[in-house]
């Protein structure tokens, strides 16, 4: 280190020093202890006229800030005297393995089976390579993602031992679609070196798969699983796979055939072995490079800008502790009031729609917000999708404005809820056009069929001459649809989501809020039922229902003396929970329903010729 090469990265920064420069001059000038009558009357004369002050003005936080300034403004400028070495270049790598899942994988001439021992060999390879960037392509008729590009190799590691065949929605083979996906996968993660290991036992689509590597720079190895005399494929129900004219299958390993296509697309191509040499094979070449590219170093200038800022940060305390540095931080910004919490409760509804924070977020979101925090009354006057609307005002006691909010009901699950608020108003006949609107539209709705027939029995009730006896004062089980009192056989069937908590003092049947489903994308509530909200604002992962239609609307508790005696009734959630333990945890199942969903959305696809 020399101070003789002493210069700055960024000298334009210190233009900044000169205005520090001023205003330090005139804060010295208006200070001056004698003040502005020093011009013009001599100062001997001018000290006999002033009265004694005291303690002389100080001006160390003066000068205080100016070292700071120029501290701060040097530190940005980036003063450096010697150099070091970093990395020449860090590429970004990525490898993306191709499985193959065609039904051929299931014979058994490697024992215990081809796919058996591919999934073994892959975990192996994780093992040997943690710190590489993996993601997993599976095939048969059709290609799907299984696991994006990620150095999180226990998540892939746990996907491993589901591999199956049953995964896929379509039978066949097709690693060019596999091979597209691969290079989507690649593109998309921005992958300067991407390396492929295709883990196989046939070679179909070989021209497509020529033409891809020919076009595309990436590196290809390929593990072949099979033998060339090759065995029967058992398929799941214990029979062997036929062909249409009913003889045995026998997949064999194309050995030949995957070498001459290795040479030509210049891939490295290595056959199942009992050994790790296999995987020192096809591993990519990224990895074993590792220690030459860390190797390859560049000479830059140190930065000594950040030293410099910790002398900054240590002035700043010691000025803070004077009470300077708080004065200029809070006198240059214009503050925004504090709310006054004695306000009356439209007050505090203005203050938290002013909140500084609101203004990135839109109303619905604030609303989820006060939802959330079980703050009803506001989410009631936030929301404007009228559903969330409507399931705000409802638990906040507010009907009429409920039922405003629904006043333009659609589907099925609008008219349900608009019944329910309609009963607990004690309004059954509107009540019961709802749940006949419900089940004209969807006639399998059983909550609406259930409160649809208690509808009718109250009206009957009423209508009777008991009914006059006993006054206009319904009992609990005449006030209230889907009460548990109600005759077992016309009680409506239990929700699928988790039923409305006890405490809720709810009279009557209310829309379900239930656990916090998958957040949206929109930036909106979903549509649709009166369950509880998806925050708005933040991406989905999963679709409100599988059918498409908005959040079920289900039935809730009802009046506090029906539900004494129906707590009675509901497990316990404790002896509940080492039943939900012993179900065991299938991702593989979760796959073989997101594929088939997958290949919906893309279209029927023409039937291939082979299955396996």
């Amino acid at each position: 280190m020399s101070w003789d090469s002493l210069h700055f990265l960024r000298p334009l920064w210190l233009i900044a020093l000169l205005p520090s420069l001023l205003l330090w001059w005139g804060l010295l000038r208006r200070q001056h202890p004698l003040g502005r009558w020093a011009a013009v009357i001599e100062e001997r004369i001018l000290r006999l006229l002033q009265l004694e002050t005291g303690t002389p003005p100080q001006r160390w936080p003066l000068h205080g800030l100016l070292v700071l300034w120029t501290l701060a403004v040097l530190a940005l400028s980036g003063p450096t005297v010697s150099q070091v070495s970093v990395p020449a270049h860090k590429t970004r790598t990525g490898t993306v393995i191709v499985f193959d899942l065609s039904l051929s994988m299931l014979a058994q001439d490697v024992p215990p089976s081809r796919l058996v021992r591919a999934r073994y060999k892959l975990l192996d390879l994780l093992e040997r390579t943690p710190q590489q960037k993996y993601a997993l392509v599976v095939y048969a008729g059709s290609a799907h993602v299984m696991l994006p590009i990620s150095d999180d190799t226990a998540t892939l590691h746990n996907l491993v031992p589901s591999l199956s065949p049953t995964l896929m929605p379509r039978l066949g083979s097709r690693p060019d679609l596999a091979m597209e996906q691969a290079d989507a996968l690649l593109r998309g993660a921005q992958i300067e070196r991407g390396h492929i290991i295709w883990i196989t036992d046939d070679l179909d689509r070989e021209q497509a798969l020529r033409n891809f590597f020919k076009s595309h720079d990436y590196s290809l190895a390929i593990l072949a699983v099979g033998t060339p005399e090759g065995a029967p494929i058992p398929l799941p129900n214990g029979q062997m796979l036929k062909d249409r004219d009913g003889k045995l299958v026998i997949a064999r390993l194309p050995w030949a055939r995957l070498q001459a296509f290795a040479r030509e697309v210049n891939a490295v191509l290595t056959p199942l072995t009992l050994d790790d040499s296999d995987i020192e094979r096809i591993r990519p070449p990224f990895a074993v490079g590792k220690a030459q590219d860390a190797a390859e170093t560049v000479r830059q200038w140190q930065d000594l800008g950040p030293w410099l800022v910790l002398l900054v940060a240590l002035g700043s305390a010691l000025l803070f502790r004077r009470g300077w540095v708080f004065v200029l931080l809070t006198a240059l910004p214009v503050l925004h009031p504090l709310p006054v919490f004695a306000q009356a409760d439209n007050d505090r509804r203005e203050t938290s729609r002013s909140d500084w924070r609101d203004i990135f977020r839109t109303p619905d979101q604030q609303a989820y917000q006060q939802w959330q925090l079980k703050h009803y009354d506001l989410a009631c006057d936030l929301f404007e999708n009228p559903r969330w609307k409507a399931a705000a005002c409802y638990r906040a006691g507010r009907l009429k404005d409920a039922q405003r909010a629904l006043r333009n009901p659609k589907s099925a699950e609008d008219f349900y809820n608009l019944g329910n608020i309609l009963a607990r108003q004690h309004r059954y006949a509107e009540a019961l056009r709802q749940y006949e609107k419900a089940l004209s539209l969807r006639p399998d709705f059983g909550d609406a069929k259930a409160n649809a027939e208690l509808m009718r029995r109250l009206l009957r009730q009423q209508q009777a001459p008991q009914s006059q006896t006993n006054g206009n004062t319904p009992s609990a089980q005449q006030s209230n649809p889907n009460t548990p009192q109600q005759k077992p056989e016309k009680r409506p069937p239990p929700p699928q989501n988790r039923p409305q908590p006890a405490k809720k003092p709810a009279q009557t049947p209310s829309p379900q809020a239930a656990k916090k489903p998958p957040e949206k994308k929109s930036g909106t509530p979903p549509a649709g039922g009166q369950k509880a909200p998806a925050q708005p604002g933040t991406r989905s992962t999963r679709k409100a229902n599988q059918d498409g239609s908005p959040d079920k609307a289900v039935t809730v508790p009802a009046n506090p003396s029906a539900k004494k005696a129906d707590n009675s009734k509901q497990l316990d959630t404790r002896k509940i929970e080492p039943w939900l333990q012993q179900v065991p945890d299938e991702p593989g199942l979760y796959f073989q329903r997101k594929f088939e969903y997958q290949l919906q959305q893309k279209g029927l696809q023409q039937e291939e010729d082979k299955a396996w």
